[in-house]
């Protein structure tokens, strides 16, 4: 039988003679491939970079959890390689110590980004222990790829947008007299186009700072040098500059050629910006910076306690799975506001709804301090509305949020929003976080919306000048 089958296969192997030489390369590629693979693993293996890859194995579940790995920490995980060297950032024994904490604190609170910063470091401490170390980029990287980072930068960069349009407001002015800008939006020839926080610049600028730790690793790495914690921090703040520059340049070229959200001119203009705005000169700064680099010497292998720590994280991360979501609250209730001809009801998070025929009213219950808040543009934007026209406004001495609502077959929605604990009123981050720190009482969201602003403002005044508790 098997003499028939070489047979066979010598016949056609003389009948088809360039048919035979391809297959036989395809072959000798793939031994080629297995042999490098074999060799690469076993050196893996050897060099203890399979306790890393174990970590990000044990903790993926977690992260499918908590919605999967975004863009800025994918980025992480691949440029991570690239800041390997020859010396630890931090000592070992900090690494390990500030990796347990971390996930400590996380089953006590189940905040998902003391995890993330736990597995970063509990990642680098099992890099520690092979010839490629992790230095100060690798664990800037951790930092700036934090949820609670991104998360930051969302929240507080409205002013920064109005700032921008403004700036981008009075360059277009020179050209187009009749410019108009109202809060985030600049309205030319009675089209509004609005400095939306999902903008290409300000929403990817944690993978903007990843780029500029990625031009300092690869040539720290290229030079066999390494960058110091102050070229470092300068880095960043230069990228932070760079990401205003770009957007105020995308929202020039967006008006001037009238590029309106979700086409392709749009999302060209933001991706140009930024290659060429931010990714480019970070690069060649990178490069520029190589001369303040400082020598990379090996630091010492350290044994013992580290290590069994590391299987000891390694375990916390995953136990992490059966872990719920951020569940602390504070003891109060959302603000209980009476207003006469609406009607009240309770859903299940306890978020109050007040509604009439003209005026709709939400009131969500306090959040705990160090964790997110119930921001309107979460909600809404998950009930498939589209937020347009963030501005701010004074109402009897009360700054307040102001934003546009837009649902295709449906009618605009005007709507204000503030946080308030019955007594103080305000629509800032800090100043509701450090009240409720101090024990003061803890402030709810307030949402007002209507079909138009006159009936919005006019029920807000209702509700600021009502006692509620």
């Amino acid at each position: 039988m098997m003499r028939s089958v070489r047979q066979m296969a010598l016949n056609w192997c003389i009948h088809h003679t360039c048919m035979c030489h391809k297959i036989i390369s395809v072959l000798e590629l793939i031994g080629c491939f297995v042999l490098r693979s074999q060799k690469l693993l076993s050196k893996a293996i050897n060099d203890h970079y399979w306790l890393s890859v174990l970590v990000l194995i044990v903790s993926m579940p977690v992260f499918s959890k908590f919605g999967g790995l975004r863009f800025e920490q994918v980025l992480f995980l691949m440029v991570l390689p690239f800041t390997l060297g020859k010396s630890s950032g931090f000592p070992i024994r900090m690494t390990a110590a500030g990796g347990a904490l971390l996930l400590l604190l996380f089953f006590l609170t189940h905040i998902y980004s003391l995890f993330y910063l736990g597995f970063g470091l509990v990642l680098l401490l099992g890099l520690s222990f092979t010839k490629s170390k992790p230095g100060y980029i690798a664990y800037a990287l951790v930092f700036i790829t934090t949820p609670a980072f991104r998360y930051f930068f969302q929240v507080y960069s409205f002013s920064i947008r109005l700032q921008l349009t403004q700036l981008a407001g009075k360059v277009l002015v020179i050209f187009y007299p009749d410019v108009e800008v109202a809060g985030n939006g600049i309205i030319l020839d009675k089209v509004v186009f609005s400095v939306a926080p999902e903008c290409l610049g300000l929403n990817m600028f944690s993978a903007a700072l990843v780029i500029a730790l990625f031009s300092l690793a690869f040539w720290s790495r290229k030079y066999g040098l390494k960058p110091g914690i102050k070229l470092i921090s300068a880095s960043l703040m230069i990228t932070f500059f760079l990401v205003l520059i770009a957007n105020t340049n995308r929202i020039l070229l967006t008006v001037l050629f009238k590029a309106m959200p979700d086409t392709f001119l749009h999302e060209l203009i933001g991706l140009l910006v930024f290659i060429l705005n931010i990714a480019f000169p970070l690069l060649l700064a990178g490069y520029w910076f190589r001369r303040f680099y400082q020598k990379d010497k090996p630091s010492k292998q350290v044994k013992g306690i580290p290590r069994l720590l590391l299987y000891l994280q390694m375990l916390m991360l995953g136990l992490s799975v059966f872990t719920s979501r951020n569940q602390l609250h504070t003891n109060a209730s959302a603000l209980e506001l009476n207003m006469p001809g609406m009607s009240c009801s309770i859903g299940p998070d306890q978020v109050r709804k007040l509604s009439n025929d003209q005026v709709l009213i939400y009131i969500k219950p306090p959040a705990f301090f160090l964790g997110s808040d119930h921001h309107p543009f979460i909600c809404w934007k998950g009930s498939g509305y589209q937020v347009l026209n963030e501005n701010t406004c004074v109402i009897d001495g009360q700054e307040l949020m102001t934003f546009e609502l837009y649902k295709e077959g449906e009618k605009p929605l005007y709507s204000c929003w503030w946080y308030s604990n019955g007594q103080q009123n305000t629509c800032r981050q800090i100043e509701w976080r450090l009240a409720q720190l101090k024990g003061e009482k803890a402030y709810s969201v307030v949402n007002v919306s209507a079909a138009n602003q006159e009936e919005c403002l006019q029920m807000v005044r209702k509700v600021i000048a009502t006692k509620h508790q």
